[in-house]
């Protein structure tokens, strides 16, 4: 087996570990959002229960503020009734229209809060059933994220013994520049050669499209021919199957 035959075994291993570990990944995203969505929905339902509660003690205190002024029009209208002069009566009449004038703007004030809280509520509502569905998809979503650990452990633990049996098969100095690519080139460490035009012999890196010199080719073709890296992202190239045949017939051909 040459040295790209190997790097290509642990590459293949490597990305189904990754695939393995995204699934995981991604659930876990998920469920980092929906956790963040129902945070922000119960902080605007606290903002909206503090203001409910404040709107509610504000008209509390504008009813019992209307209902001393009630008191106080109705002590003054026994004591209208009982003035001696026409100029008491209508002292008494003016300040009871007063206070019968403040009183109206005060209810009028307290039916606006009422109001409020009756929007508020209706807010708070819509707001519960928001953050009753985000616990549904959140529950769900942690039993996606259970699942899908306990199935990918095993499966994992068996693809890292592959992986460490794989990695032995390979030099330490390539093994290392393999794994920074692993780092540097998320997770794609190595790139399919790409044929654009047999007949004029012009291949490309698959990763980054650049071309790649003919004896670069060459040496993948060779049984022992040496790891071969893209000039330009230096990714570790390998022929595709389809390709290599291709190519292995073509020199036989000849």
């Amino acid at each position: 087996m040459s040295m790209t035959d190997k790097l290509h075994e642990l590459y293949k291993v490597d990305r189904q570990l990754r695939a393995l570990q995204t699934r995981v990944a991604v659930n876990e995203r998920y469920l980092k959002a929906h956790q963040a969505q129902l945070d922000d929905l119960n902080t605007r339902r606290a903002a909206l229960q503090q203001e409910s509660k404040q709107t509610a003690a504000t008209a509390t205190n504008l009813e019992t503020e209307a209902g001393g002024i009630e008191d106080k029009i109705a002590k003054l209208r026994e004591q209208m009734n009982q003035s001696q002069t026409n100029k008491q009566y209508q002292a008494f009449l003016t300040e009871i229209n007063t206070l019968k004038a403040d009183k109206d703007g005060i209810e009028t004030e307290s039916i606006g809060h009422l109001t409020r809280i009756d929007e508020l509520n209706a807010q708070i509502e819509d707001l519960d059933a928001q953050i009753a569905e985000k616990e549904t998809l959140k529950k769900a979503t942690l039993a996606e994220l259970e699942t899908s650990r306990s199935e990918v452990a095993s499966s994992v633990e068996e693809l890292q013994r592959r992986r460490d049996v794989c990695r032995r098969e390979i030099p330490p100095e390539i093994g290392a520049e393999y794994e920074d690519l692993l780092e540097w080139q998320d997770g794609e460490a190595m790139s399919e050669v790409v044929e654009e035009d047999r007949r004029r012999m012009e291949y490309a890196c698959g990763a980054c499209n650049m071309q790649i010199p003919i004896e670069r080719v060459s040496e993948l073709l060779s049984a022992n021919g040496p790891a071969s890296r893209c000039p330009s992202c230096r990714r570790f190239l390998f022929l595709g199957s389809d390709l290599r045949a291709a190519l292995e017939l073509k020199s036989q051909s000849r």
